[in-house]
């Protein structure tokens, strides 16, 4: 027994290090557990190779990605901390694969089959046409197979020759379409060229054609992902080269018209893909060669002894995609995706792009955000930590204006003008130039898109939006709202100087502290939110200090969610009927009641009119006053059956109450019967249960109730009838 546990155990610890051994391997990928990897020996890869912690390709030594076999491999992707490329990571025709060239007839009544179309769809070549054939004649050549495309576009094939009698030869095939983005992180391999056709056989001796050539296979595609990538090697993913087409049959001596036609020259592969994407750095060193490019045509076969028709030139590939990815980036090395190019067919050169990952930050701008002083002939300008692309940058900024004097809503076309980024030395800025003046006392809103771009590709990071205001217009009515909407002023026209300017800020409580003090030797005043400081200003920015000569409202707001007829957050509460607007004589430090100050307790706001600027702020006080106060129902007689007199649960009711006071009870001999406190919560109403302050009903007889508040007095007569 004991010795079958220590197998069993032996089993399992084999088990488990072949599984965590054997996580990964060259060809499928895998997860390499945060360990370092170097390659020192060349040998095949292919798949997803991840959680790498550095990742060495020692110098000498080719990594070689296996062949796409119509379902896996072609692409490899190596994601690490940290990737050293110093040996070579070869992918050359591992892509897509290309088309069977067409096979080659010797029987006259035949022509040569057709070869067939690279891969993958549309963007691989298009296979060329089958030379034809002929009883008495030579025959016909056959047309070249169309290039592969991916980043550029293959060229198309040439058509084959003509025999003895001029029939033509097969057309050549065309090209593949482009395919993929040449932006974003999207990357593949490079697309397969076409086959082409065989040449058409000869007669009447039943010459062959020759046989079409196969087309190049694409470039493969690689993924190299990191934080830091440093290239001192190879990365090659080109396209095969398209085959030759086989030449035509015929036998010396015999007539010259029973040649077989040329078989036609395949298309060749595009280049491939690389993604190249460094979070922090990629450097490429001058001894780095970077390439993607596309194959060569394949030459058409020749024609046959007896003149047949000669196959032609297949199309070159196009070149493959090529990004680029980065923090920073230092480039010394080759980096190119260029197209195929032999015996005058050329593939359309691929892209390379190149993305930086740090986004432009904007450094400053004008005006600034809610500045409130801006003359209405400015410029708006942005400025930028880097060089930004001119095109996409001046298109970004909008301009719209969304108050305008009387601080309305307004939603109006933007603003119209033109946009032009300046680069002089480390300054980098847009300046937005508006067609015409902007208008007085409005407030507009600058928006800069994510459209802008720098040269490096990298988009600002997120929208960028603010708002300021234009100076006053003396000649019309001006309204100006705080950003949070609490305090307002209405201005007249002709009550400040043209070309005038208003700050409302937060007062601070330092200004008013001394002031406030003041205010709480009397319990019963507290002031409400925030204090505010307002100033006038002319064009040159010098205080405006006079007095008023037109008329100025200032409007502040207070909070009574449930419209209760208290302020709301005021301990003790602060009846909305007692709110005042007062003004600050920083002289004596006191706070001074504006006495035309109004409250409309239907949109809770406190409006009056100062003789000048300086710091405001609401102040409030309880319901001290009870002049008002009175009781009912007088006589109160619970037993006579009709309800308006009184009920015994219903007791006697004082109403309009002080919000703090004392309603004390007594005899007309003056003995106290009993005594209420009335406080904030009580909301001015008070209900007496008649009977004295040890619980028992009182006689009938005539009772007198006092009143205080400690700011009025009140005195009254009270009946009891049982």
């Amino acid at each position: 027994m004991i010795k079958k546990t220590y197998t069993t155990l032996a089993i399992v610890i084999l088990v488990f290090t072949a599984r965590y051994t054997f996580a990964w391997d060259f060809i499928s990928g895998g997860d390499h557990s945060n360990t370092d990897w170097i390659v020192s020996s060349s040998t095949q890869i292919a798949g997803n190779h991840f959680n790498i912690k550095t990742f060495t390709l020692i110098k000498g030594a080719t990594l070689h990605i296996k062949d796409f076999d119509g379902v896996h491999y072609g692409s490899v992707t190596i994601n690490a901390v940290t990737i050293n490329i110093n040996g070579m990571l070869d992918g050359n025709g591992k892509g897509y694969p290309g088309g069977i060239g067409g096979v080659a007839q010797s029987t006259i009544a035949y022509c040569g089959h057709a070869g067939t179309n690279g891969n993958p769809g549309a963007s691989g070549g298009i296979a060329g046409e089958v030379g034809r054939s002929s009883w008495t004649v030579s025959g016909s050549g056959a047309g070249g197979g169309g290039g592969g495309s991916y980043g550029g576009t293959g060229d198309n094939g040439n058509s084959g020759g003509f025999n003895k009698l001029l029939l033509p030869g097969g057309a050549g095939g065309n090209s593949g379409i482009i395919k993929g983005a040449e932006t974003g992180q999207d990357i593949d391999m490079g697309s397969g060229g076409a086959g082409s056709g065989g040449g058409g056989a000869g007669g009447p001796q039943n010459r062959p054609g020759g046989g079409g050539g196969n087309g190049g296979a694409g470039g493969g595609c690689v993924k190299l992902i990191a934080n830091y990538i440093t290239i001192k090697g190879t990365i090659t993913v080109n396209g095969s080269d398209g085959a030759a087409g086989g030449n035509g049959g015929g036998t010396l001596g015999v007539p010259a018209t029973n040649g077989g036609g040329g078989g036609g020259g395949a298309g060749a592969g595009s280049g491939g893909g690389i993604l190249i994407y460094g979070n922090n750095s990629v450097v490429i060193l001058s001894s780095a060669v970077i390439t993607a490019g596309g194959g060569s045509g394949g030459c058409g076969g020749g024609s046959g002894i007896s003149a047949g028709g000669a196959g032609d030139m297949g199309g070159s590939g196009g070149g493959g995609r090529i990004k680029i990815f980065y923090g920073n980036l230092a480039e010394a090395g080759l980096v190119q995706s260029e197209g195929g190019d032999y015996l005058g067919s050329i593939g359309d050169d691929g892209t390379v792009y190149r993305k930086c990952l740090i986004a432009p930050v904007i450094i400053g701008i004008f005006p600034g955000e809610d500045a409130y002083s801006i003359p209405v002939s400015s410029h708006i300008v942005i400025l930028f930590n880097q060089q930004m692309d001119e095109t996409s940058t001046e298109s970004a900024i909008s301009i719209y204006p969304i108050r305008d004097n009387l601080y309305n809503s307004i939603s109006t076309c933007p603003v119209y003008g033109d946009g032009s980024f300046i680069t002089s030395g480390d300054v980098h800025k847009l300046v937005f130039t508006p067609s015409e003046n902007l208008k007085y006392n409005y407030v507009y809103e600058v928006r800069l898109s994510t459209v802008a771009e720098g040269i490096l590709n990298n988009h600002i990071s997120a929208e960028k939006t603010w708002t300021f205001r234009t100076r006053l217009d003396s000649a019309r009515d001006n309204r100006l709202v705080t950003e949070d909407g609490k305090a307002n002023v209405y201005i007249d026209s002709g009550t400040l100087p043209s070309d005038s300017y208003l700050s409302i800020n937060d007062a601070g409580s330092g200004v008013v502290a001394t002031a406030d003090a003041k205010l709480e030797v009397d319990s019963k005043l507290q002031r409400i939110g925030q204090a505010m400081e307002f100033n006038a200003f002319d064009g040159s920015g010098n205080e405006i200090g006079a007095l008023f000569t037109g008329v100025v409202n200032i409007t502040f707001s207070y909070d009574d969610v449930n419209q209760d007829g208290f302020v709301d957050g005021s301990d003790p509460l602060v009846d909305e009927r007692y709110m005042a607007l007062y003004w600050l004589d920083e002289s004596n430090d006191l706070w001074v009641k504006l006495d035309n100050s109004s409250v409309d307790t239907a949109s809770n706001t406190v409006t009056a009119q100062p003789a000048h600027f300086t710091v405001f702020s609401l102040i409030g006080a309880a319901n001290g006053e009870v002049a008002s106060a009175y009781a009912f129902p007088v006589p109160y007689c619970p037993n006579d059956d009709d309800v308006n007199n009184g009920t015994s649960a219903g007791g006697i009711t004082f109403k309009d109450l002080a919000s703090e006071c004392a309603i004390n009870i007594y005899t007309v001999t003056g003995e106290l019967v009993n005594s209420i406190d009335v406080v904030p919560g009580d909301m001015n109403i008070k209900n007496w249960d008649v009977k004295n302050i040890q619980g028992q009903d009182v006689f009938s007889g005539v009772y007198v109730y006092c009143i205080e508040s400690g700011i009025s007095v009140k005195k009254g007569k009270l009946v009891v009838i049982r």
